[in-house]
């Protein structure tokens, strides 16, 4: 029993499940109702009757719990980092910080599991000792919820409620003043989706309800007109072909170089879509014998001009490079093209990532220790041409790119490459797990470079291995093999800006800037 107990816990405790370990609760629930059920045969109405009965007396015990832990202070919750807990949170929950604090001296952030804050959404140990040593009350808001509601709010029905949305409306259209053009075409497409819904360029997806056999000719054309109707899916990166011309910085007129809306929910014009079900003519031979025009062959990637500033290990992989305007905005407009929109779109990049930095400021004052506010100064700055002060700012940048997008993002230089991982969110997270790359050119122009198959993956920044959350481990996990390649072929720079150091798990080499180090 003892070690069903132990290969039991390993797969709840990465889960969330608030203590609750039972696989059964309806027939725990019956076993209950069963008492106040004392005779076999019921009619309906005293069925129903005993039913509230149960229910009512749970209610009660509920509440009961509820006031003991908003009134009743134990002695053993006489901790000072209680202090804004301490009838603010279920009196079980503070039971279980206090045996999660006698665990303090016997772990450490190696070997601490984060069991606690994984299955119940509590601090575990490694954030406790953390706590104890700075003398810092634990936050409410690091809590889960679950155990914050100490009241049992009844339902309000709504039927008889005037429901007036003038205000609402009068916030969305101040809103929508501000708004760029591009954002705003964005927010009508969707008010029309809601109230003209016959109109919406969304489809029901075709599904295969018989898949033996080879479907008839009758089938074969709906299934293309199905998929032609539907609203195609955005893709990374354009579908030119391997071999483009580089001399025009314009982005391809595809979807996934939409210049006019940048949203992620954006719904393409079909009207400018290519023709991707197009059955060619076979009938047509192709002339054998026709010579031709060297002039009009594509440019190599291996020709470009740029080519020469990435690092030789990644030559054999880049199948495009997308140069963007030089004027001071060309990090953004990279991770622009990146995300699939176009480089004009650079602005709205600078908006989510001021977000991002604004809406976790204290924790990323916490990763950042110095120099965020140079951060918030860079991204606040929403005018073109940008002077050097407001140019992306790497490694930092690449951090909050990685959070909001839920992305990977390598960044190649000749100096030294790197890697971002999100920070507070694992793989399992995520429908799409994408790499992104940007590459810094000349030492102060930033350029989009596509990479395929399993290209190497840069180090990983130090910052990450320190500050992640439990579970975006597992995005190393995922991508060990890439970053070992990137191990096995990375040439010794001693100019590079950083220094790599061995994980402790004896993984890939981390990087740590070096006017970081003392």
């Amino acid at each position: 029993m003892k070690y069903k107990e132990m290969f039991v816990s390993v797969w709840i405790d990465q889960h969330l499940n608030f203590g609750q370990r039972t696989s059964s609760r309806v027939e725990g629930q019956h076993s209950v109702l069963k008492k106040y059920l004392q005779e076999k045969n019921y009619s309906l109405a005293k069925f129903v009757g005993a039913i509230d009965r149960f229910v009512k007396s749970q209610l009660t015990a509920i509440n009961e719990s509820f006031e003991k832990s908003m009134i009743v202070s134990k002695h053993e919750h006489r901790f000072s980092c209680f202090d804004l807990l301490r009838g603010n949170v279920s009196l079980k929950a503070l039971d279980m910080l206090v045996e999660e604090i006698q665990r303090v001296h016997q772990v450490d952030s190696s070997n601490c599991g984060c069991k606690l804050q994984n299955s119940c959404g509590l601090p575990c140990a490694c954030m406790l000792s953390a706590y104890l040593n700075s003398g810092e009350c634990i936050p409410l808001e690091s809590i889960d919820v679950f155990w914050r509601k100490l009241k049992i709010s009844p339902s309000i029905p709504m039927e008889d409620e005037d429901i007036c949305g003038d205000d609402k409306f009068e916030m969305f259209k101040e809103t929508y003043n501000k708004q760029p053009e591009a954002v705003k075409k964005s927010m009508m497409r969707k008010l029309l989706d809601i109230f003209q819904p016959s109109k919406t360029h969304i489809r029901e997806p075709a599904i295969q309800k018989n898949t033996c056999g080879r479907p008839s000719l009758k089938k074969q054309k709906q299934k293309q007109t199905d998929s032609i109707n539907q609203a195609p899916r955005r893709r990374n990166f354009s579908t030119m072909p391997k071999f483009v011309e580089f001399n025009n910085r314009d982005p391809a007129r595809h979807s996934s170089y939409i210049t006019t809306i940048p949203d992620l929910n954006e719904i393409p014009d079909l009207k400018e879509e290519p023709d991707l079900n197009e059955i060619p003519d076979l009938k047509e031979e192709p002339d054998l014998n026709e010579i031709p025009d060297l002039k009009e062959e594509p440019q190599s990637c291996y020709n470009h001009r740029l080519i020469d500033e990435i690092q030789v290990m990644f030559h054999p992989y880049i199948t495009h490079i997308q140069d963007v305007e030089g004027d001071g905005n060309c990090g953004f407009r990279a991770i622009s093209v990146c995300l699939g929109y176009g480089e004009n779109d650079w602005l709205y990049v600078r908006r989510q990532l001021l977000d991002e930095l604004l809406s976790s400021y204290d924790a990323y004052a916490r990763v950042f220790t110095d120099g965020i506010g140079e951060l918030y100064t860079l991204l606040n700055f929403l005018e073109s041409p940008a002077p050097k002060r407001y140019w992306l700012l790497m490694p930092e940048t690449g951090i909050l790119i990685a959070n909001r997008f839920g992305v990977v993002l390598t960044f190649l230089t000749n100096q030294g490459s790197l890697t971002f991982f999100p920070l507070w969110k694992g793989p399992e997270e995520f429908l799409y797990h994408r790499v992104i790359t940007i590459s810094l050119v000349y030492g102060n122009h930033y350029v989009m470079v596509q990479l395929e198959g399993d290209c190497p993956l840069p180090t990983i920044l130090a910052f990450w291995i320190r500050h992640k959350a439990p579970c975006a481990a597992g995005w190393e996990t995922m991508f060990m093999s890439r970053l070992e390649l990137y191990r096995q072929l990375k040439p010794y720079n001693p100019e590079t800006p950083f220094i790599t150091i061995e994980d402790l798990n004896g993984g890939v080499y981390l990087a740590i800037p070096k006017n970081m180090v003392a």
